[in-house]
């Protein structure tokens, strides 16, 4: 049987850290992610969250399977919202530079794909750091 949150016992700085103060930086990383559509800030946090991921020395083989469920997760999220509202990204962003129309009221936009990355990057930010915390 899988288990997705087991501990894992790893020699870092961020393993000798308590239950409190991760928890308290995890949902400051969350809040810092999710609140900005600031592409550069969130390249930023992306790479730290990364290193941060490297230097728990936590492997990839230990959370595949939370990772695929991210991915999935992520990619329909990103679906979803260009399902539902193909045009959100340009209500962020006030401008609308079309790409190419595809059908009726779907059109790419360089703003919705902006808005697209962003949201990605948002995910990327954080998954890392949250493994952090449940692992």
């Amino acid at each position: 049987m899988i288990q997705l949150f087991n501990y894992i016992e790893r020699v870092s700085p961020i393993h000798k850290l308590t239950g409190a103060s991760k928890m308290a930086c995890m949902l400051c990383w969350v809040l810092a992610a999710m609140i900005t559509f600031d592409t550069r800030y969130l390249v930023l946090l992306t790479v730290f969250a990364l290193i941060l991921f490297r230097v728990s020395r936590i492997k990839v083989s230990d959370v595949k399977v939370i990772l695929i469920f991210s991915l999935v997760f992520l990619a329909m999220n990103n679906l979803l919202i260009y399902l539902f509202s193909p045009e959100h990204g340009v209500s962020i962003y006030g401008t609308r530079t079309v790409l190419f129309h595809i059908i009726g009221r779907y059109s790419i936009t360089a703003q919705q794909l902006l808005y697209h990355a962003n949201v990605i990057l948002k995910y990327t930010a954080t998954i890392p750091v949250v493994i952090l915390f449940i692992s």
